[in-house]
């Protein structure tokens, strides 16, 4: 996916549903390599959603490479949260964002992702975003939550999904 298409993508349908947006829980993974071009992406991810005054919602500590990004949110005067499992230990709680929710399990992290959101932008990530993806479109499936979900399918992480 170019900067282009990201733009496009944010930009034309995103906005389409704005109205009714005030959060977004971003899901993603250190997993992910940080090359150059996938920090571009989710800067640019970032970018639009801080122009639109969209608050950011994430799991995650300092330590992962989407927590470092998520945090350029805040240069554009919007909420940003994150969430995590209470098991992961007091050094890598995410100190600079605006709260911090701890939960119980990885359930409960989810359950929190879900309450405290209005739509959900899936980054590749590992098992545990993957797990997530899951558990997030299942639940719509059941149709215990209508919020939309995304896919952001840099180098076609996703293609066996969609």
């Amino acid at each position: 996916i170019s900067l282009l298409q990201m733009e496009t993508l944010v930009s034309s349908q995103v906005t389409k549903v704005l109205p009714s947006i005030k959060t977004i829980c971003v899901l993603g993974g250190s997993k992910l390599v940080a090359s150059s071009q996938n920090i571009d992406i989710v800067s640019q991810l970032v970018r639009e959603l801080g122009k639109q005054k969209i608050n950011l919602l994430y799991g995650g500590t300092s330590l992962t490479f989407f927590g470092s990004l998520l945090l350029a949110g805040k240069g554009f005067d919007i909420e940003v949260k994150s969430v995590l499992p209470f098991h992961k230990t007091p050094s890598k709680v995410l100190k600079d964002s605006t709260s911090l929710m701890l939960s119980n399990s990885i359930y409960d992290c989810t359950m929190l992702m879900v309450n405290h959101s209005d739509a959900f932008i899936i980054l590749p990530g590992g098992y545990e975003t993957l797990m997530t993806m899951f558990t997030i479109a299942s639940w719509a499936d059941m149709k215990l939550h209508n919020k939309p979900i995304g896919l952001l399918n840099s180098h076609h992480i996703f293609n066996g999904f969609i």
